[in-house]
């Protein structure tokens, strides 16, 4: 598909993914009546998970994967009875993998899951899969528990003044707008913020309940003391709220790939839809920062880092690292392989330059896009050491959710 995700809030394109469990149950439903409410195209998935070594000892298993998969996205098909659906069985070794992927490939406007999975889950938190994909989607992610229905009374809005914040307010305006419901935005303190925190929290919430106002939504707001993930719980329920909007992460920013503390705890916890919105990124202006180690995966982000700066017209900062126990042989290589691509790029007309760090990767990276000014970071999905995990390097992972800009992963 070419076309581009369609503004915030205005879902033309569902994913629910199913694994036909009583948990599932309640994202089903929720995604039919958005289907039907939006006149939307639903896509409804699951998940084949395939394991190439058992599969091949036992082929009969793989075979198996697949019926139950396509026996789940009948089912939920059925239960629906909505024309303009499309089902899909995608075969995986990670289910949360699987679900990003597709969503990318649709150009999903919002992924609709349920919280918890056929494993289940015996306390509060969510199921891996699911933490995954809300944490690490390049969309909105609406997570249901098993009972959820559609919202008809009214969206609790959680803000902190973060840039992820900006972007659910813009969801949750346009959501209020297309259903027809009041808004409450909420914001919270703790008893230790200073009151120039307490003062910036006010005015957050002030912001946005002018901007949602001046589109004429229905919209109280209260600034709450407490802890967020209990005030915002608190407060759905006294609001008589049943969808929750918030962003996947706060003020504190990321230290690992996880969803913010607030956030996972929300949707482990709320008795109704939550829907998770990343933040927005904006288009790059000022450089481009790549970082190389000589692998095959550096090699296709540095054509590619290459081929947006000839586009943007943009200087670019290539950048390689090596660590103190690094033989020098090691780092030799590393010298090589950023003066190689710089030699490349500069030939093509990019304005280049190159810098040999001694730090953990994720750190001089980070480092080296603030120090360049630096608006994109483009690096490979894995190092030289390979896959050493599913889903994506340790280190593209780490810098991915660290940073504060926007971050283009290629993979080979």
């Amino acid at each position: 598909m070419t076309e581009n995700p369609s503004p915030l809030g205005r879902f033309e394109r569902i994913l629910l993914a199913t694994d036909g469990s009583e948990h599932s149950a309640g994202a089903i439903a929720i995604a039919g009546e958005m289907a039907k409410k939006c006149g939307a195209k639903l896509y409804i998935v699951s998940i084949a998970l395939y394991s190439p070594g058992t599969n091949s000892l036992e082929p009969t298993l793989g075979i198996e994967a697949e019926r139950l998969a396509m026996n789940n996205v009948e089912a939920a098909r059925d239960r629906l009875g909505y024309g303009n659906c499309e089902t899909r069985v995608l075969q995986n070794t990670d289910p949360a993998r699987a679900i990003i992927e597709a969503a990318e490939k649709l150009r999903a406007d919002v992924i609709v899951m349920g919280r918890r999975g056929r494993r289940g889950l015996v306390r509060w938190k969510l199921g891996h899969a699911t933490e995954r994909v809300v944490g690490m989607a390049p969309c909105p992610v609406l997570v249901a528990p098993r009972s959820a229905r559609m919202w008809r009374n009214k969206i609790l809005l959680a803000t902190d003044g973060s840039r992820y914040s900006d972007t659910a307010a813009a969801i949750a305006g346009n959501i209020a707008a297309l259903c027809a419901l009041p808004l409450t935005a909420i914001s919270s303190t703790l008893s230790s913020h200073s009151p120039e925190r307490r003062q910036e929290a006010q005015e957050a919430i002030e912001r946005v309940r002018q901007a949602l106002s001046e589109k004429g939504i229905q919209v109280d707001s209260w600034l709450a003391e407490g802890r967020p993930e209990q005030t915002i719980i608190k407060a759905a329920e006294k609001a008589g709220a049943d969808l929750i909007v918030m962003g996947s992460r706060g003020r504190r920013g990321l230290v690992r790939w996880k969803l913010g503390h607030a956030t996972e705890r929300v949707v482990g916890m709320a008795p109704c839809p939550v829907l998770v919105a990343p933040r927005s990124a904006r288009m790059w202006r000022n450089k481009i920062l790549l970082a190389t180690d000589g692998s095959r995966y550096s090699d296709t982000a540095a054509a590619i880092a290459g081929n947006i700066a000839a586009l943007c017209a943009l200087p670019l900062t290539a950048i390689s690292s090596t660590l103190s126990s690094h033989s020098p042989e090691r780092r030799q290589e590393a010298q090589e392989a950023i003066e190689r691509v710089r030699q490349a790029l500069s030939e093509k007309g990019i304005q280049v330059d190159s810098w040999l760090a001694e730090g953990r990767p994720e750190q001089t990276i980070i480092k080296a896009a603030e120090k360049a000014g630096a608006d994109l970071i483009v690096m490979g999905s894995h190092g030289r050491t390979g896959l050493d995990k599913v889903f994506m390097g340790s280190v593209s992972e780490r810098v991915l959710n660290q940073t504060g800009c926007p971050v283009l992963i290629a993979r080979s």
